[in-house]
């Protein structure tokens, strides 16, 4: 795959290890969605080690490991070390990525008031307004999968008409699921979450499995995290891109 679309497929990769801060909003033992989202004040943070399997139409699977920083405030830094080395920091200002062997530096600039996080409303986009922004039924336990129960839940974002259903275990609401629908029903992301580990008394899980429709079709990765430390104190510094004078910028409008 060439630099290109590897960045692509990345960009998407990117979106999905993000998301896996919100699995840790489902630490909550009731049915009722805004108590389990309120859940999610327990994780402002997060250090981990990854690994990703990135499958992205008909190229081979690709596979890379780095470190992974984030806080509450959207900002993020993936130091990836394989396949090559690799800067990736989102901040205020945009998304930033820097191949310091090429001394090439990828800017995609922040438009206006949009978001910082991962669109499609990961789970964390759900504390912000959600009594205003989300209509929420709750369709009780259901089968789910084979010999299995879940509390099921179905949303709709007033303001994208997004629809999302969200699986969540019965036994001590860990997050299973969650799958978002465009307003005629055509299902453009799946994310499947599992191997929880309680860091700190969160449950967090180790494995996510994020399926995405993109323009260039469906891509589909797989991210592990190990040594996961949640809610470390970062310098400011770990989210400011800082590269040699010398490198070459190039500016991507998408």
């Amino acid at each position: 795959m060439d630099k290109r679309n590897s960045r692509y497929a990345l960009i998407a990769a990117v979106c999905a290890v993000c998301v896996v801060v919100c699995a840790a909003l489902l630490d909550a033992a009731e049915p009722r969605f805004g108590d389990i989202v309120r859940q999610g004040a327990a994780v402002r943070a997060i250090d981990a080690e990854i690994v990703q399997y990135i499958d992205s139409g008909a190229a081979p699977r690709e596979v890379f490991r780095g470190r992974y920083r984030a806080d509450e405030a959207g900002n993020f830094r993936i130091d990836y070390s394989a396949p090559s080395r690799q800067i990736v920091i989102k901040n205020s200002r945009g998304l930033f990525w820097y191949y310091p062997d090429d001394r090439l530096l990828y800017e995609i600039a922040r438009r206006g008031a949009e978001s910082s996080k991962p669109q499609f409303n990961p789970l964390h986009e759900f504390a912000r307004d959600f009594e205003r922004r989300f209509d929420v039924r709750y369709r009780g336990k259901r089968i789910y999968g084979v010999f299995r129960r879940a509390h099921r839940f179905d949303l709709v974002d007033r303001a994208s008409n997004l629809r999302m259903t969200v699986w969540v275990d019965p036994a001590d609401s860990r997050l299973l699921e969650k799958n978002v629908r465009d307003p005629a029903g055509r299902e453009i992301m799946k994310e499947l979450y599992g191997d929880y580990l309680v860091v700190k008394g969160i449950l967090f899980p180790r494995r996510v499995e994020v399926s995405a429709l993109t323009a260039r079709g469906v891509t589909k990765n797989i991210t592990h995290y190990k040594n996961i430390t949640l809610n470390p104190a970062f310098h400011g510094a770990v989210f400011t891109m800082e590269y040699p004078r010398n490198v070459t910028r190039k500016a991507i409008h998408e």
